[in-house]
């Protein structure tokens, strides 16, 4: 016959309480390592394009880590900062947007700007849209979801289960 011993029971639905529960630390560790995936593939991609002219872009993505209003953890994966005055031969190029502040200044083109062009294009300006951004993260997907689950596997197993 059979025993049935109670304490195995009373471990289990303690294990299950803390599973609803996965700790901040193990979400941010996930998610960190996706955005860390994520960043070099679109890093890679990038490069992979010849998208690397003046290597503003390249070297201005960034992975910033948020909360939402509901506190949940997430992470922002985006170009930033003002693009510079390139000197091309001796001529210097001027980035900037068409267009004038209230005290005459021009306004300056950022980072993020270009990074939204090369990704949808601008059909008025005959500039092609390259999908940078969403060629890299569907082809790194596998991999973030392989981390993600080593990473919740690891904790499981810590929690013996």
């Amino acid at each position: 016959m059979a025993k049935f011993l109670a304490q195995s029971i009373d471990k289990l639905m303690l294990d299950m309480a803390a599973l609803e529960a996965i700790p901040d630390s193990v979400v941010d560790k996930m998610l960190r390592s996706s955005a860390d995936i994520a960043l070099r593939a679109m890093t890679a991609n990038l490069e992979k394009l010849g998208l690397v002219d003046t290597r503003q872009l390249l070297g201005s993505l960034v992975s910033v880590q948020k909360r939402s209003k509901d506190n949940k953890l997430y992470y922002l994966i985006y170009p930033r900062g003002t693009r510079k005055d390139m000197y091309v031969g001796a001529k210097l190029r001027r980035v900037s947007i068409k267009g004038r502040r209230k005290g005459g200044q021009a306004i300056k083109m950022t980072n993020n700007d270009v990074g939204f062009v090369l990704e949808f294009g601008a059909p008025r300006r005959n500039k092609k849209a390259y999908q940078w951004m969403r060629t890299a993260l569907e082809g790194c997907a596998d991999q973030i979801l392989a981390v993600q689950t080593r990473i919740y596997d690891d904790w499981l197993k810590s929690k013996d289960l």
